[in-house]
């Protein structure tokens, strides 16, 4: 209950509960930072780094180094902000549709 007012709650939670995909998106509705204190399986989780630089595109810099090199995750960052190239793999700074979609 504590992760649906305030998204830091996570980070006092069992690892069960960190580990929980429903508590985790909760706490993400409420702060995209929450995410630092799910279980490692859910940070590097497709899905909710979607949501998360859905809500912040700036936060690829926080993601994994495999996330900021999925060109689908990194391309829906760059359409709500294209300042957060700079966080991209080196390769997706290579693309040219990439790079093109950060500076339209």
């Amino acid at each position: 209950a504590a992760v649906l007012s305030n998204g830091f709650a996570l980070r006092s939670v069992s690892q069960a509960l960190q580990a929980d995909r429903e508590v985790v998106e909760c706490a993400l509705r409420w702060d995209w930072r929450a995410l630092r204190y799910a279980a490692p399986t859910l940070q590097v989780d497709p899905k909710l780094s979607l949501a998360v630089v859905q809500k912040n595109p700036m936060a690829l810099q926080h993601m994994h180094a495999d996330l900021r090199n999925d060109r689908s995750l990194v391309l829906a960052a760059l359409r709500l902000c294209g300042g957060a190239l700079q966080f991209a793999s080196k390769e997706l700074k290579a693309d040219r549709d990439v790079v093109l979609t950060a500076v339209d």
